[in-house]
């Protein structure tokens, strides 16, 4: 029987009359970019071709320039500008160069200086439970630290309850603690089931007083225009990479609390407008949005909140404005804050802080 059904097999292919179907290409996909401060390194799925060909262009729908081939399902792209936005396609190719099929979809991302420093004795990191990202929050930490690599040290313990994807220092380096796919704590939330949850460092020079209040010495706002605009540059990139919406899919863990999806805070904005610094949410969204279309001009650090500097030695923070009321904190000179509003009571005008306490505006200068 099995003679007969091979004879009738063979007629049936010599008369043309049965095709068999050939199994169908995998489609090539670059599946991540990972850059680097002067780099990009591509990874797609090896198709099993005999090498690949490798193109870049500066915008997604641009001229596409040849770079070179490889054997390997992986390549890196050296000596770009930090901070340059980079498309990649990749299409196979014989052993002599031939090109053959598709190419890739283009993917696209922002040449940075990540660090990859994963937390490995987090019990949320051990957890690797994965998301479908759909968001990006912006945290920034709270306290008087700059080192990105102080914050990552304090995730990176078994005792730890909370967990970001990155920390961004003032220097432009991000500290990646983990995939951006995995399921982080880094809000309190539901938001940690979709979202990436990125903190920003604050300057060395501030001094908390009580919740989001805080008086501050020196370079503190440039600092924070640092991180802020180094956040940009990060957020840009995962936009490319998640193909995320930067006015819609972008928002701050104080956002996110009133939203509902979040825990009570405050940050980011707190810290801005403690400076007296012109940035918000919006204009973060905007600026991000900015990036991606070619336009970005960093902003300044321009003051435009109201900012008074400690005249007197020491200056009481009082629980209401007046001198009859109890003292709650001390501020010294040379120490900036910020000023939410201002009453005449008695002798002094008061100016109004952030956490709802009072200072005597006669021992301060603008």
């Amino acid at each position: 029987m099995k003679r007969y059904l091979s004879l009738c097999l063979a007629v049936l292919l010599a008369a043309g009359m049965c095709v068999i179907p050939a199994a169908a290409e995998e489609p090539l996909r670059i599946g991540a970019l990972i850059p680097s401060a002067n780099a990009m390194e591509l990874r797609w799925n090896d198709t099993g071709a005999e090498c690949y060909a490798i193109y870049r262009s500066s915008s997604r729908d641009g001229s596409y320039r040849k770079l070179g081939t490889t054997t390997a399902a992986t390549y890196k792209d050296r000596g770009l500008r930090t901070g340059g936005i980079y498309f990649y396609r990749v299409r196979a190719c014989r052993a002599d160069g031939t090109e053959q099929g598709r190419f890739s979809a283009p993917a696209g991302g922002v040449c940075l200086p990540i660090v990859r420093q994963s937390a490995l004795q987090n019990p949320c990191y051990r957890q690797q439970k994965r998301i479908e990202v759909q968001g990006l929050m912006l945290h920034s930490i709270g306290c008087p630290q700059e080192q990105a690599s102080a914050v990552a040290a304090g995730m990176n313990s078994s005792a730890a309850q909370v967990l970001v994807h990155a920390v961004i220092e003032p220097s432009g380096t991000v500290l990646q603690l983990a995939d951006w796919d995995l399921r982080c704590w880094h809000c309190g939330g539901s938001g940690n089931s979709s979202m990436i949850g990125v903190e920003m460092t604050e300057p060395k020079e501030l001094r908390y007083l009580s919740g989001a209040c805080f008086a501050w010495r020196d370079d503190a706002a440039e600092t924070a225009r640092k991180n802020y605009h180094a956040a940009v540059r990060l957020f840009a990139s995962l936009c490319l990479q998640y193909g995320l919406d930067p006015m819609e899919d972008i928002c701050s863990h104080g956002e996110a609390g009133k939203a509902g999806i979040a825990s009570g805070h405050a940050d980011p904005e707190h810290l801005w407008l403690g400076l007296g610094l012109p940035l918000t949410m919006h204009t973060f969204r905007s600026d991000v949005a900015a990036y991606l279309a070619g336009r970005y001009t960093e902003r300044g650090a321009e003051q435009s909140g109201h900012i008074v500097t400690v005249t007197a030695e020491q200056l009481n923070i009082r629980a209401g404005a007046g001198t009859d009321y109890a003292v709650k904190g001390t501020l010294w000179r040379g120490e900036k804050i910020a000023v939410m509003a201002v009453v005449r009571s008695g002798q002094h005008e008061w100016g109004r802080l952030a956490n709802g306490c009072w200072i005597a505006l006669t021992y301060t200068a603008d």
